[in-house]
């Protein structure tokens, strides 16, 4: 009993790991697809081993795109809240945290479509600033999208983790979040 049970973890294990080596050749977008590897998807995120192909394939990103966050005061004053430094991160903390963030801010919360992370990505900017700003009491968070065109994409190569002039980026305010007293 106990001999068929280990049988039955090794085989479960294999196929699991199978699967996860197949998945990228299939299309991600299918249903069919997605209701198989439910049970595989859990793990991979669950172990941070899952990476697909939409930064790359089949149409990349042709625009530099960040997200900050403008932090007004009850005095009128101004604060500037950057949520991802990507060029300033060590490694380590690249591959934990700072690739998913970055998908997160240009695939998820830059987007009209997803409207509804709006209000908790102005709250969680409020959670950060309290550290520094205890001292300030905030009025409103005013999310707002920046970005540069690539405009000679497959011309021109920029060397991985150039360091960009950030004045020369487009801005757009999309969201404001009054702050309740």
């Amino acid at each position: 009993m106990k001999q068929s049970f280990k049988k039955y973890l090794v085989t479960i294990f294999i196929i699991a790991n199978l699967m996860m080596m197949m998945r990228a050749q299939f299309d991600q977008k299918s249903p069919v697809i997605n209701y198989v590897y439910t049970p595989i998807t859990f793990i991979q995120n669950y172990f941070s081993m899952w990476r697909g192909w939409s930064m790359f394939a089949p149409e990349p990103m042709r625009m530099n795109a960040y997200i900050d966050a403008i932090v007004t005061f009850e005095d009128e004053t101004e604060y500037v809240y950057n949520f991802l430094n990507i060029e300033d991160e060590s490694l380590y903390e690249r591959y934990i945290y700072g690739e998913r963030l970055r998908k997160y801010m240009t695939d998820g919360l830059r987007l009209d479509s997803k409207s509804y992370l709006w209000k908790d990505a102005a709250k969680f900017v409020l959670k950060k600033i309290a550290s520094t700003h205890f001292k300030k009491k905030p009025v409103s968070v005013t999310l707002r999208r920046r970005w540069q065109p690539l405009t000679h994409f497959d011309l021109e190569l920029v060397p991985h983790r150039t360091k960009v002039d950030k004045n020369v980026f487009n801005k757009y305010e999309y969201y404001t979040y009054e702050v309740s007293p």
